[in-house]
């Protein structure tokens, strides 16, 4: 996956993602998914080559939009782009979210819309894991994932997305205190099951502690994993 362009801070990306979507658990969820899908570079990509070994579509932007690679020319530079100027930047980060949304509210399988089922970030359950260490599975001789170790930091989108959001509402909406966005981050976090100290810090909401990497090797050998899921 290469990242390039300029990279949104959670507390900005939560402003765009605050545009498109009102209710707290889905701005909690679409956070979450960006961080995971592009860590929040507008220039992020990822191509997707078939078995052909031609290229079929490439990822765009924010949220990753699919575009089939006989439409690049048209889409890429309203969902992608590696400019540092914001009048460059800001429109086409606006356009992808946009085009998330969009995406989100498409006819599917669950209430009549797809929701979050074409990311993967989510629907392979790593944009809301609330474990902070993963213990390490690689693919073996026959391309099978087995878990081999050492315990890693997970992705911590969702921590990410917790002080994201109070941080958004104190910094850039103006719609909390310090006390308010502290305490919406307290209710997101046993809201996602997330361990850790939650405090202030420099002005900001912040994670002040969190569990240490664990000593010994999962007790089943397999350790903690995210659950796939639907997209709802």
């Amino acid at each position: 996956m290469p990242y390039d362009g300029h990279r949104y801070r959670p507390r900005e990306a939560a402003a765009l993602i605050a545009k498109q979507w009102q209710n707290v658990d889905e701005r909690h969820k679409g956070l979450a998914t960006m961080l995971g899908e592009s860590q929040c570079f507008v220039g992020a990509t990822h191509p997707n080559v078939g078995d052909d070994g031609e290229l079929d579509s490439v990822d765009l932007g924010l949220l990753q939009i699919s575009i089939s690679a006989d439409k690049l020319d048209l889409f890429r530079d309203k969902l992608w782009t590696d400019s540092l100027e914001p009048e460059v930047y800001e429109p086409v980060a606006a356009t992808n979210v946009g085009w998330a949304r969009a995406m989100y509210d498409q006819p599917g399988p669950l209430g009549g819309r797809r929701l979050w089922g074409p990311w993967v970030a989510y629907t392979t359950g790593w944009a809301t894991h609330p474990e902070w260490w993963v213990w390490r599975h690689a693919r073996n001789s026959a391309g099978d994932l087995e878990p081999v170790g050492p315990w890693l930091p997970t992705g911590r989108f969702i921590h990410a997305s917790i002080v994201g959001w109070a941080n958004w509402h104190l910094l850039i909406a103006g719609t909390k205190s310090q006390n308010g966005a502290l305490a919406s981050a307290y209710n997101a976090q046993v809201r996602w099951k997330v361990d850790g100290e939650l405090g202030l810090s420099a002005g900001k909401v912040a994670w002040l502690s969190h569990p240490p990497r664990p000593a010994e090797p999962p007790a089943d050998g397999v350790g903690p994993r995210p659950k796939p899921n639907n997209g709802r």
